[in-house]
């Protein structure tokens, strides 16, 4: 059984993601940050969960693998055709995963960016883009989790700034983003 703690954490947090009315600029950013705080205490709780398991080693670490357990942790914890099916099923997130594919596509966004300058990196979006749309389940269920992590670290470290144009690319974001926190909730309570 889950901890009771975990789960009202996780459940309040959804709460107030509930609460931002996606009218405005800050509603996005305000609702991806905070679903975003569910997502990474979900995915540290199936990290561990790995670890205690012995499906993996992080004990040698000096700090959490962030991006690993963001990414190919979730993918080894959920597997990624149970990840797939969860995110290629509703109509919504194929049209949020088309949506990122055309804004790459297009270049309308850059959403691999320079870690100290923030500048784009055309290759790697293009290459983003190829996995999104690969035969691979895997290949595939690794990109949506890549996207993810990607706008994250833009958001969190100051490369997205607060302007309208930004919801577009937050809205598919949110989808996804809340469909991968239904899929790693409902793997850790069968896990518990």
């Amino acid at each position: 059984m889950l901890d009771p703690e975990f789960s009202h954490f996780c459940e309040s947090w959804q709460q107030k993601a509930r609460t931002y009315s996606g009218e405005t600029v800050e509603d996005h950013f305000d609702k991806f940050f905070t679903l975003y705080v569910v997502y990474n205490r979900a995915y540290a709780e199936a990290t561990f969960w790995l670890a205690r398991n012995g499906q993996i080693n992080i004990s040698r670490r000096t700090s959490f693998p962030d991006s690993e357990a963001a990414t190919s942790y979730v993918l080894k914890f959920v597997s990624a055709t149970r990840f797939l099916t969860a995110i290629e099923g509703p109509e919504q997130c194929r049209n949020a995963i088309a949506e990122i594919c055309r804004f790459i596509d297009e270049a309308q966004f850059a959403i691999k960016l320079d870690m100290v300058y923030g500048q784009p990196q055309r290759d790697k979006d293009l290459k983003l883009a190829q996995d999104l749309r690969a035969a691979s389940a895997n290949t595939r269920a690794h990109a949506v989790l890549e996207f993810i992590y990607a706008i994250r670290c833009n958001t969190f470290h100051g490369h997205k700034r607060f302007q309208p144009v930004q919801v577009d690319v937050l809205r598919p974001t949110i989808i996804l983003l809340e469909k991968a926190i239904e899929t790693v909730l409902e793997v850790l309570n069968e896990k518990f």
